[in-house]
């Protein structure tokens, strides 16, 4: 940060009632233990370049064969100081029958001001983008824990941890009230932080005819006679005899085997101003799954965690699809449902042929190619063997185990691309972009643990 903003305070305060130790609760002898608690903080986050107040020179720049010196692609920005998050938490803690099973809950509530992140800028100002704090946000949900031992008996255990939690994010102010576009990407006042931004389909013209629709939008259904002639349009199972509009992608009308495209402002051109928001990145419900069994010296434990209502941007599988030239094959789910010929209603994609009317998705997003990430993902499976305590001191140890693990073995997700969770290096406003991640591998683990 510059001279005038390098300092920053951060207080925090919190609270407890423990209310089991209160008189009205000994009629309830099963709680074991409860307490109400509240917290309010202020934390700050600085994790940004240094020097990226100050105007910065970058090597490798050559002039007439001469190595020299240039400025760097990030533009300088003099005011740019400390992010700020303002959390308030509220939560219970339970616990009964003796500490067998255990209850957190929390609400929470986090403000971030001045929120820290690149924004980019127009090519005309010949840098790529400048950090800044660009505006507030607020996230807010629920997290929900439960820890029980449901059985512990005869040598066996079993032991059980759930968590649940909720979260929303909403932009509340950007600098100058303007929105920060992208090419994939949108943030703006009211939205979710970085929410995917581009083009909506809804289908794929079955005939020529079928881009056809009546003057306020509502499109319009052609008849054949029986040799496939074209007699005629209805609009709600009536002839229509009114104006008939077409839709234009770039100049052209679409036709049979062409993409339907969201026309958002009704002016019946397809165009930069019908983008919208298609998904965001960011889950609004997660958590996982743990349990533990044991009998004796042998144990056995496995791990779930999942993610619900959440968006990939599938970037790689749209570049296989643009059918360019000297391109690569498509993925499968095109080749099987490329549009046949006229007729063809249950289509998902174009026609095998290359058209500008089907383009607007190689430069932004669409919602063919914004999918849906949720998952529940085997994490791990673990046994463990521990040697019988006269054995391991036969052996002049302490303690001896052997164990096996899995990582990563089981995924349920309907996701297209390698795996839905995304995780991209950068920016919190351009996040869940899927440009053929290397997907988290399975791996399998033998070991020991010898202790002496």
């Amino acid at each position: 940060f510059g001279p005038e903003n390098k300092w920053g305070n951060f207080p925090s305060l919190s609270a407890g009632w423990r209310f089991s130790q209160e008189s009205f609760m000994k009629a309830l002898s099963f709680i074991s233990d409860a307490k109400l608690r509240a917290g309010y903080a202020i934390t700050g986050n600085e994790r940004i370049g240094n020097q990226d107040y100050e105007v910065q020179l970058t090597t490798g720049n050559f002039y007439n064969g001469i190595n020299g010196v240039g400025l760097s692609s990030r533009l300088a920005n003099a005011a740019i100081k400390w992010e700020e998050t303002r959390q308030t938490n509220i939560g219970l803690d339970l616990s009964i029958l003796k500490g067998r099973v255990n209850f957190t809950i929390d609400y929470y509530k986090k403000n971030t001001v001045d929120l820290l992140a690149n924004q980019p800028l127009s090519a005309e100002t010949g840098m790529r983008d400048v950090r800044v704090n660009l505006g507030n946000l607020m996230n807010q949900g629920f997290e929900f824990a439960v820890q029980a031992t449901p059985y512990n008996y005869g040598g066996f255990a079993w032991r059980t941890n759930f968590n649940f939690s909720t979260n929303t994010n909403r932009v509340q102010k950007l600098a100058a009230g303007v929105p920060v576009i992208s090419t994939n990407h949108i943030t703006r006042e009211g939205s979710a932080l970085g929410s995917f931004y581009g083009y909506r389909t809804l289908g794929i013209y079955a005939y020529d005819q079928s881009n056809a629709y009546a003057t306020d939008g509502t499109p319009l259904k052609p008849t054949f006679d029986a040799g496939g002639r074209f007699l005629n349009y209805t609009l709600d199972g009536k002839a229509y005899s009114g104006t008939v509009k077409q839709m234009t992608v770039s100049g052209v009308i679409p036709k049979g085997g062409d993409f339907i495209w969201q026309d958002n402002n009704g002016d019946f051109k397809i165009n930069g101003a019908d983008r919208e928001i298609l998904g965001n990145p960011y889950p609004k419900y997660f958590g996982g799954f743990r349990n533990e069994f044991s009998y004796k010296n042998i144990s056995l434990s496995f791990l779930f965690d999942y993610q619900f209502d959440a968006q990939v941007y599938n970037t790689f599988m749209q570049g296989l699809s643009q059918l360019n030239m000297n391109a690569p094959t498509p993925p499968k789910i095109v080749l099987d449902n490329f549009w046949t010929g006229p007729g063809d209603e249950t289509a998902l994609f174009p026609g095998r042929t290359r058209r500008v009317q089907n383009q607007l998705g190689d430069g932004a997003p669409t919602s063919f190619w914004v999918e849906d990430a949720d998952f529940i993902k085997l994490r791990n499976v673990k046994l463990n063997y521990n040697l019988a305590p006269r054995f391991v001191k036969w052996l002049r140890m302490t303690d001896f185990t052997v164990y096996g693990s899995i990582n990563n073995p089981l995924v349920w997700t309907a996701y297209r691309g390698f795996d839905p969770e995304v995780n991209v290096p950068g920016s919190a406003i351009s996040a869940g972009v899927d440009d053929a991640r290397y997907p988290r591998g399975r791996e399998f683990i033998i070991g020991f643990n010898v202790n002496f």
